[in-house]
């Protein structure tokens, strides 16, 4: 019964091997994605594109606020009769209007206070497109170094499966020389058909993977076996940039704000006033007794037409009288003082926290020149396995574990990299400068 079962489980195993066969044929024939692809596909994902759309729009917003002047003007034009009518035709006067108003915000009260939070808006939003930047390309990386790994990994489970099916003839024949009994038979069938499976899964892994780079990237085919660090993040940056920073800071201005408008509430108003206006007779005309519809029009005529111009200024002092507020500034002052000192906490926080990306980064660069050098010695191991294979000292089965330990090295190589990649994106992400691509 159990070689049954094995059986028809070996059937399906090969039939997805069918698959691997098939899918690794056409993967061949793409081009390999490299990492800057990656990247470049990175800047232009919605989530970058959406901040770059607030970026815009909180700078319109910040224009309108920004314009302290404004104003109207109108003009208008009307016809009035004459009466008593002069004889034999109709009078017609023609009086005209303008007006102009302009009003001046100033550079400080409610006016200067909005015109400060529109800019607030407009730097934030700006950060916040900075680090939708770096999260997008640190994703991007990320999907890049997971397909590797699939591909990698299914490298590796087809070595092993190669291993495992050196390792069933040999117990077979073991077997029939009577060296083994029919469980450790049975257990190397196990170990065979197993690898099989994990072959299969590291198949179905690699096309999830290309699958979830293709979707969120627009990207497919294999990746390119070459890579290379990533240019390493600047010493020297301003910490303003991170958005918690700015977060922080932009609370103490709008408490400055809030302490700026109680005081000034308590100041005395100066008030200005003023308009022009002025209005003229333009024209007269007459109409035909005969045919009403047919005007003329002659400007101007003497004794029908007027002209004026007026304006109007005023002054006026406003003096507050609201005991009441003085209470309250001693409120926002608090306010003040604890969004100071939240800043500095923020600003300290800020900097051991790139410290700590940044001793990551150190550790990730020693990780990446190990796993290097287990590999180099993994690639000597199987040089000299085959170099005692073609003398006669060693079988096809040590062969294939050198190779087998080889595809762990390489694994672990490629994970390395990837560590690595991702410790200098937490850099980057750190002091919110998004990685061009390279």
């Amino acid at each position: 019964m159990k070689s049954l079962g094995f059986a028809g489980l070996e059937l399906r195993v090969t039939r997805l091997l069918v698959g691997i066969v098939l899918t690794s044929a056409v993967v061949l024939a793409q081009a390999a994605l490299t990492r800057t692809q990656a990247l470049e596909a990175a800047r232009s994902s919605a989530s970058v594109l959406a901040a770059q759309a607030r970026v815009a729009a909180s700078e319109a917003q910040a224009s309108a606020a920004g314009l302290p002047i404004s104003g109207s003007a109108n003009a208008g034009y009307a016809w009035n009769g004459v009466d008593p009518k002069p004889p034999g035709r109709d009078a017609i006067k023609g009086d005209w209007t303008y007006g102009l108003q302009i009003s001046y915000a100033g550079l400080f009260g409610e006016a200067g206070a909005n015109r400060v939070t529109a800019g607030l808006n407009v730097e934030r939003a700006r950060r916040a497109a900075l680090a939708a930047r770096g999260r997008a390309g640190k994703n991007a990386v990320a999907l890049w170094h997971g397909l590797r790994r699939a591909e990698i990994g299914l490298s590796s489970a087809i070595t092993a499966r190669e291993l495992a099916e050196l390792q069933d003839k040999a117990s077979e024949s073991r077997l029939n020389a009577g060296a083994i009994n029919a469980g450790d038979r049975e257990t190397a069938r196990i170990s065979l058909e197993t690898a099989k499976l994990d072959e299969a899964r590291a198949n179905t892994r690699l096309e999830g993977a290309r699958l979830q780079l293709e979707a969120v990237l627009g990207l497919n085919g294999p990746s390119a076996p070459e890579w290379s660090t990533l240019p390493a993040p600047p010493e020297a940056v301003n910490l303003e940039a991170r958005e918690d920073l700015f977060e922080a800071r932009a609370v103490l201005v709008q408490a400055d704000l809030d302490l700026n408008r109680g005081r000034q509430a308590l100041f005395p108003k100066l008030n200005l006033d003023g308009g022009i206006s002025g209005s003229s007779g333009s024209l007269n005309g007459q109409v035909n007794s005969d045919l009403a519809a047919s005007v003329s029009f002659v400007s101007p005529t003497p004794g029908l037409g007027t002209d004026s111009t007026s304006w109007k200024f005023g002054v006026s002092l406003v003096i507050p009288l609201e005991p009441g507020k003085i209470g309250a500034l001693g409120a926002l002052e608090i306010s003040v003082n604890a969004a100071r000192s939240s800043l500095q906490a923020a600003i300290l926080a800020a900097k051991a926290d790139v410290a700590a990306k940044r001793a990551a980064l150190v550790l990730s660069r020693s990780g990446l020149t190990l796993s290097q050098r287990n590999l180099d010695l993994s690639t000597q191991n199987l040089e000299r396995a085959k170099q005692r294979l073609a003398a006669g000292v060693l079988s096809s089965l040590d062969v294939k574990r050198a190779e087998s330990e080889l595809g762990k090295a390489r694994e672990g190589l490629y994970a390395a990299q990837a560590e690595l990649d991702n410790a200098t994106l937490e850099v980057y992400e750190a002091i919110n400068q998004p990685l061009e691509a390279q």
